[in-house]
């Protein structure tokens, strides 16, 4: 809130506090489903939030692994499982978006800043570039990445591609 200006426009902070719940729940388990592939508790109060308050319309989950069980990341089917379960929560009365932020996988690039001479180079993204099971992408409805590129003459750029989609 300090580092958008929220704090100092009053007007900005009120609109922050009506239109967003955050839930910081750190050093706590918040795995939705168990190992055994079952909804845990913190996942049944979450479905019951949105069930009650049908006017939040997305939802976000970041970081991906901190709510994915122990081995959606490795096992196609538990990551079936685990987004079929997320996909759950979009069915509540409000209809809400769920947006879920996970890593891509390392790049084994050396570094990490390019030369000013490639700017105009779009890089390769695709879906392949997803960290884990080919289960999580193939899941969900879309897929989308963003890459960051640092050059060396101290600029940079954000690209952005849908990667993956099923409509």
């Amino acid at each position: 809130a300090k580092a958008m200006g929220l704090l100092d426009n009053p007007k900005l902070l009120e609109l922050a506090e009506q239109n967003l719940r955050i839930f910081g729940r750190m050093g706590q388990n918040e795995r939705l489903m168990d190992d055994e592939g079952k909804p845990r508790e913190i996942f049944t109060k979450l479905k019951y939030f949105l069930e009650k308050n049908p006017d939040i319309k997305l939802v976000i989950l970041d970081p991906a692994s901190d709510y994915m069980c122990r081995e959606a990341e490795k096992d196609s089917a538990a990551a079936k499982d685990w987004t079929n379960l997320v996909s759950q929560l979009t069915l509540t009365q409000g209809r809400p978006t769920v947006l879920v932020a996970h890593h891509t996988r390392k790049e084994n690039l050396g570094t990490n800043i390019f030369k000013a001479s490639e700017k105009d180079k779009i890089p390769d993204l695709n879906a392949d570039s997803i960290r884990g099971s080919g289960g999580l992408v193939y899941s969900f409805r879309w897929a989308m990445l963003l890459s960051r590129r640092e050059y060396d003459d101290g600029t940079e750029k954000v690209f952005i591609k849908v990667v993956k989609t099923n409509y």
